[in-house]
């Protein structure tokens, strides 16, 4: 069976490009707009924030995301509003399941 690549989001690959090659390089243009800028960096905060919640751990070296959540409330809701956005993207790609 072929399993679909999960694709990641353009903002963040955007992000990514653009940190490893520089902004000429991927879009064409000398500088970037704010729009773009600001999505770029929403998706990476957004991915900070996974990733600080996927290595949190418990005083007894357990992974514990409630306990992430409730140190983290302000993050918690971020990645909770992103979940849900992403679910509502996701239906519209059927060919991702």
């Amino acid at each position: 069976m072929i399993q679909a690549v999960r694709e990641q989001p353009w903002e963040l690959q955007a992000y990514n490009e653009i940190k490893d090659l520089g902004v000429e390089a991927i879009t064409g243009k000398k500088v970037l707009d704010v729009r773009l800028i600001r999505d770029m960096n929403i998706a990476a905060n957004l991915a900070r924030i996974f990733n600080d919640r996927e290595q949190h751990r418990d005083e007894d070296g357990n992974v514990n995301w409630s306990e992430w959540e409730s140190n983290n409330p302000e993050e918690a809701d971020m990645l909770n509003h992103a979940a849900e956005e992403y679910e509502k993207w996701k239906n519209d790609k059927p060919w991702l399941e």
